[in-house]
């Protein structure tokens, strides 16, 4: 009798959250357009890196920007109350 031997199981490979993202990634990350994002790197509201031939945003730059907007929106609205 012949014995069959079972596939060998691959290594658990833990992910590997990605710091930094290329536009598309970084839209989906702020749940916005791809042109918002072009948009707030070309008024240069975002910083960006150039990794070869792409853009790419650091996601702690992404998360300052988020926490900058929110204490900006709750100003202006504090001064429209």
């Amino acid at each position: 009798m012949v014995k069959k031997h079972s596939p060998a199981v691959p290594a658990v490979v833990p992910s590997i959250t990605p710091r930094l993202l290329r536009i598309p990634q970084a839209a989906q990350y702020l749940g916005a357009t791809n042109w918002c994002v072009e948009e707030l790197v070309r008024d240069g509201k975002l910083p960006f890196l150039t990794v070869g031939k792409y853009r790419v945003i650091d996601v702690r730059d992404l998360d300052e920007w988020i926490d900058a907007e929110k204490e900006a929106q709750s100003v202006q609205a504090a001064k429209a109350a």
